[in-house]
């Protein structure tokens, strides 16, 4: 009977993991054809682009993101869990796959899974994962909104947008209430030990995210201006001084935190609408080269992606074997 049970509890892991390859899979389908559907609607192909600009800007989308990543390995430590840097990377990086599929649920389930062959707590794995990424969110907000009050303030709809993200990301981060949260939610049924790990998180470790995640906005706001850059006669119009690239990383900021709020799959359409109006009015690009560029870089962004977990699939190690040491 325990053999019968066992082998009929594989089964439904299988089918499980299945369907969460279907539902993620039928996700990034989704974004591709909805954002080629609206680049055919200019006469526009791959080949009209500058693949080396195209390429420069995925690789500073990723380099972007690395800084949450770290971050996370860093939460995860404070926590008294001891995953492989490497390990927690790759969980970080495939993960991000799982905000295609409705409800955002799924970057959870797929970063916890991963991790837990490392020898880290799913549960555990889970809490800090919220950590990481309304930590991430907050700061961008912050961002956008210093840039927005500082040069732009005219938008005022924009400046408070911005500043009522940051509200609604950034409450929940401060140690004492995510404590409280966690408690309230009960977590500790499923690891009893949970409250005594969050006694690492401390107001250190969320100023210390506040620096990481900083420095991935400017980042990413660099993937932006190589997008601008790769589309067709536009060299010459984006400029390369230090106001447009804050800017187009504020824009950065403002769009990825609204379509991560919105709980929409991939921030669909709420990205692009933000990114097109911030470039259209500040950066004086006209009506179509910012509804380009947003389409693309949605393309851009989803390769980057995939790459990236591809190679976090290829480079897996042997699952963390309690006594070993990690890296």
């Amino acid at each position: 009977m325990p053999e019968l049970k066992s082998a009929r509890w594989k089964w439904i892991v299988r089918v499980l993991q299945v369907l969460l390859f279907v539902a993620v899979a039928w996700g990034i389908w989704n974004c591709i054809h909805n954002a080629l559907n609206e680049l055919d609607e200019y006469s526009l192909s791959w080949g009209d682009f500058h693949p080396g600009w195209l390429a420069l800007s995925g690789f500073f989308y990723l380099m972007g993101m690395l800084p949450a990543g770290l971050f996370w390995h860093r939460i995860l430590h404070e926590v008294n869990e001891r995953p492989r840097l490497t390990d927690t990377l790759r969980a970080y990086y495939i993960g991000h796959l799982g905000k295609y599929v409705p409800g955002k649920a799924m970057v959870i389930v797929m970063r916890a899974g991963v991790l837990g062959s490392s020898g880290v707590n799913k549960t555990t794995a889970a809490v800090t994962i919220f950590m990481e990424t309304l930590t991430q969110m907050t700061v961008g907000a912050a961002f956008a909104a210093a840039v927005i009050a500082v040069r732009y303030s005219q938008h005022w709809q924009l400046l408070v947008l911005a500043l009522l993200l940051m509200f609604c990301a950034g409450l929940p981060t401060v140690p004492v209430i995510f404590r409280r949260l966690v408690r309230w939610l009960q977590v500790a049924q499923l690891n009893p030990e949970i409250e005594e790990k969050l006694n690492g998180i401390t107001f250190r470790l969320v100023g210390l995210g506040w620096l990481y995640n900083l420095a991935g906005w400017l980042v990413l706001g660099l993937s932006l201006w190589a997008v601008l850059h790769a589309v067709p006669t536009t060299t010459t119009v984006v400029g390369n001084d230090v106001e447009t690239l804050l800017l187009l990383s504020a824009t950065s900021a403002l769009a990825i935190v609204s379509g991560f709020l919105s709980l929409i799959p991939g921030g669909l359409g709420v990205r692009e609408l933000v990114m097109m109006s911030l470039m259209s009015h500040e950066l004086q690009l006209g009506a179509v080269l910012p509804v380009i560029a947003s389409i693309i870089i949605r393309l851009v962004w989803l390769g980057a992606e995939l790459v990236a977990a591809a190679a976090g699939v290829l480079l897996a190690k042997q699952p963390f074997r309690p006594g070993e040491t990690p890296d």
